[in-house]
């Protein structure tokens, strides 16, 4: 079922509406199609109420304002296990390619592993900040970041040594 808040008609696909509801539908029906602050202050009151519905009862809700259509869905939990292992698995595959790319060109120069590295990581970074607010993608992203802190990290401990 499908709930629709239409601004200046009032909450469709509801039998009951709770009290905050049939505020906002009065206020709405008042205020109308005519634009202006007062318009805008009920469109957002209506993403607000909206939210809260959709996550009350979990079904989709629709916000009309006459000029677009938002649609909310109910927020999903946060898959920790599953997203654990697959950053930890993106940072071990991090960690391991940057540290035989380093070993390999340090070989032949340590400048040179220094600029290589840096070029990678250069060239993952603006993927991985993108990403980060991709469901599955914010993970890989993870693990990404921390298996160059850790490969870092490394390269510094036995540049060290």
């Amino acid at each position: 079922m499908t709930v629709v808040l239409r601004v200046g008609a009032g909450v469709e696909g509801l039998g009951a509406v709770s009290p905050e509801l049939h505020d906002w539908e009065i206020v709405s029906r008042a205020v109308g199609g005519e634009p202006g602050q007062a318009r805008a202050i009920v469109v957002r009151r209506a993403g607000q109420l909206a939210r809260g519905l959709a996550a009350e009862r979990g079904e989709a809700v629709h916000v009309v304002d006459g000029s677009s259509v938002r649609v909310v869905h109910p927020p999903e939990p946060t898959p920790w296990g599953t997203g654990s292992v697959l950053a930890a698995a993106s940072a071990a595959v991090v960690l391991v390619a940057l540290l035989v790319l380093t070993r390999g060109v340090a070989v032949l120069s340590g400048v040179l592993a220094l600029v290589a590295n840096i070029l990678v990581v250069g060239g993952l970074a603006p993927s991985a900040w993108l990403a980060r607010d991709r469901p599955v993608w914010r993970w890989v992203a993870l693990g990404a970041a921390a298996g160059t802190v850790a490969a870092w990290f490394w390269l510094l401990l036995t540049a060290l040594t």
